[in-house]
């Protein structure tokens, strides 16, 4: 939940390092710019190019001073010229991207960016530059990767590891965030934002305890943090203390929060209000949680969540055929099994029970179907989508769905995998191209309890969870991906098990034995009750 108005870090760091300048002149001007004296530096450095025009040193100091000046246009301008007479050097790409940034060019910035990560020694500062250009984008899948890619957590200093645990918990890894945060902490023990950011993970993770030392440990600093008193006020509400908790969010000013914080706030006084029985200002609660979160929404996401209604919607039309796309399966061929379902169906309470069962493992929640079929259009898109893949095409997706799988969940030989993510639903004929032999559970709960359930959740907005951002809209969502299911029941081999929450909830042990024989795995007291 941090505030996406986090400075770039070091935008001139060069000051800070030493230097080898290709001219013993340049060593005044540095001394002046490191000194704060920016207009006497530049006098001087304008001097030095007229006598050495093709230095590129030279050009790359005079950029940097002119982005201390608080001018990047003209900056840009310096760092190309310095690339132009010497395009190897890392950290020249590093600071144009920083210059282009300013100028609001991000696509600009990020190929300097990576490009930079190419080169021989980049500074340290661009790897995280990158990652928070990227995650304020809400593209922070792609941000956790590159602050992971090739760098160890103990190598990160603790502004990565307080980005990379925001990054963390907003992709839903909640677990990797915690460690993130309290590498960050070992860093910085003093720093209260991401202390009432492992707060927050803490509390996700049932440990009540610590989440509320870490929220007191901030508040005792800063009594007015909000994302401490927000988990203040959560613990309270878990601990059945229904008016302190909303007079704690109430003394918060949720209009005036930053935006997430704010929806997430309003979600919370929602679930309060409901469990004082107070109806309809709780539903109030929760419709306005989703509004917030719609208002500070990237403007691109009403864009992308139109095609991906339309995509959803396409997969209905006569011009999809699904009766030829799979072949029998091979008998070494991979048996994954898919837990889908509508979202809030059941499928984390199905997972949790199964979770124990020594013969299953559970992969962490990832888009891992979508990141293949996206990686690789030329198999899943136009007429290609509709005809069997080679095996060996097949067998390569295979290896490398399991390794992308490994790298959060590593692999337990002789275990049933279990990949939960509920509108892989949505996916089936991809997934049956992958696997043949793919098994899927199917969790089903009544509509009525799905779309109200919807409606009180705050989702991580894309694409697809921005179709559940009004009671209507999740109505008509569900009824498409239900008729989707229905089309690929008729058409596809399916091999699947349909399992409705309110029989497990009644009947546990005799539903999930029936489950346990459909996945051919005998009954396990510790994994199954």
């Amino acid at each position: 939940m941090c505030e996406s108005g986090t400075p770039v870090k070091n935008p001139a760091a060069y000051y800070a390092a030493p230097i080898m300048p290709t001219f013993p002149a340049l060593e005044p001007i540095i001394a002046l710019a490191r000194a704060g004296q920016i207009d006497a530096a530049s006098t001087l450095c304008k001097r030095q190019l007229a006598l050495t025009p093709e230095d590129a040193e030279t050009w790359h100091l005079s950029a940097l001073l002119q982005m201390l000046s608080g001018q990047p246009r003209p900056a840009v301008e310096g760092y190309r010229r310095a690339i132009t007479l010497d395009p190897a050097v890392a950290k020249y790409h590093s600071n144009l991207a920083n210059a282009l940034l300013a100028c609001q060019d991000p696509e600009a910035a990020e190929h300097h960016y990576r490009h930079a990560l190419k080169l021989a020694a980049p500074p340290p500062e661009t790897r995280y530059n990158l990652a928070l250009m990227l995650s304020r984008q809400d593209r922070t899948e792609e941000a956790e990767t590159v602050l992971t890619e090739a760098t160890p957590l103990a190598t990160l200093d603790a502004d990565a590891c307080t980005l990379l645990g925001n990054c963390q918990q907003k992709n839903g890894r909640v677990l990797q965030a915690h460690s993130s945060y309290q590498r960050a902490l070992e860093l910085n023990p003093d720093d209260a934002d991401t202390r009432a950011e492992l707060s927050l993970m803490q509390e996700a993770l049932n440990q009540l305890d610590d989440a509320a030392t870490s929220a007191r440990q901030v508040l005792a600093r800063k009594p007015d943090h909000p994302l401490a008193s927000f988990v203040e006020a959560r613990l309270l509400r878990r601990a059945g203390k229904l008016d302190e908790a909303l007079g704690r969010l109430g003394s918060l000013h949720l209009d005036a929060l930053p935006g997430p914080l704010a929806a997430a706030a309003r979600n919370e006084e929602g679930q309060i209000l409901d469990r004082l029985d107070r109806t309809d200002t709780a539903f109030a609660s929760f419709v306005s949680a989703k509004q917030t979160q719609l208002r500070h929404a990237p403007e691109r996401l009403a864009i992308q969540a139109r095609a991906y209604l339309a995509e959803v919607t396409g997969l209905l039309s006569e011009e999809s055929s699904y009766g030829s796309i799979t072949i029998p399966p091979q008998p070494d061929e991979p048996r994954p099994v898919f837990l889908v379902g509508f979202p809030r169906s059941g499928t984390t309470l199905l997972e949790t029970m199964l979770g124990g069962h020594p013969g299953i493992q559970s992969l962490e929640e990832r888009p891992l179907i979508q990141t293949l079929t996206a990686s690789h259009p030329e198999l899943f898109t136009g007429q290609a989508a509709r005809t069997p893949l080679p095996t060996a095409t097949r067998r390569s997706l295979q290896s490398l769905y399991f390794d992308l799988a490994g790298r959060d969940t590593p692999r337990r030989p002789e275990t049933l995998w279990l990949d939960k993510l509920p509108l892989n639903l949505l996916r089936v004929p991809a997934i049956l191209r992958i696997f043949p032999a793919a098994r899927f559970i199917l969790a089903l709960r009544h509509p009525c309890d799905v779309c109200l359930s919807c409606q009180m959740q705050l989702f991580a907005l894309n694409p697809a969870m921005a179709q559940l951002s009004t009671l209507e809209s999740t109505a008509q969502f569900y009824a498409l991906a239900m008729q989707v299911w229905q089309r690929y029941v008729r058409d596809l081999p399916l091999r699947v098990h349909p399992i409705r929450y309110e029989d497990l909830v009644h009947a546990p042990e005799a539903e999930l034995a029936r489950l346990l024989d459909f996945l051919e795995l005998p009954w396990h007291d510790n994994g199954s009750r």
